[in-house]
Order: C-alpha cells, then sequence, then structure tokens
C-alpha cells in the first residue's frame, strides 16, 4: 500500500531527557491522522488554515488525499511472528 511517509528523528540523548515530550508529540502525530478520517469538517478547516487555501481546494485535497491514501491511515504493523 502507497503512504507518504514521516520520519521523525531525536537524538538518543535527548529522548532519554525528553521522553514524556516525545510519547506526547507522536500521540498528537496520530490523534490528526485519527481527526483527518473521522471529522472531515475540523480537518478542512485546519488545511483551509493552515494551507491557505478556499474551501473547494481543500476539499478536493482532502478528498484525493484520503482516497489515494486513506485505508490504514492510523493502523499498526507490529512485528511479524515466526
Amino acid at each position: 500500500m502507497a503512504f507518504p511517509q514521516n520520519c521523525f528523528i531525536v537524538r538518543h540523548s535527548y529522548l532519554e531527557a525528553n521522553r514524556a515530550k516525545i510519547v506526547i508529540a507522536m500521540k498528537a502525530v496520530i490523534e490528526g491522522y485519527f481527526i483527518l478520517k473521522n471529522d472531515k469538517a475540523l480537518a478542512l478547516q485546519v488545511i483551509k488554515k493552515y494551507v491557505r487555501v478556499n474551501h473547494e481546494d481543500a476539499a478536493i485535497g482532502y478528498d484525493y488525499y484520503l482516497a489515494k491514501y486513506g485505508e490504514g491511515i492510523v493502523g499498526f504493523v507490529g512485528p511479524k511472528k515466526p
């Protein structure tokens, strides 16, 4: 399945000293994807605000993104079992 990848990189020393902040940030990313899929009105509002496009363009981008990448967007793939 095609999916645009995000990569979050931190130094090991920063992670050790700030683990709680990193966990909160990762939870926020996951919650953002959840809201994207489950609250179209809010997602469009945020897209319009930060991408600075009109409602029609935001809706076109939203529909395209979810049609292409939406399936399994908030899923977890754990290690394969032997």
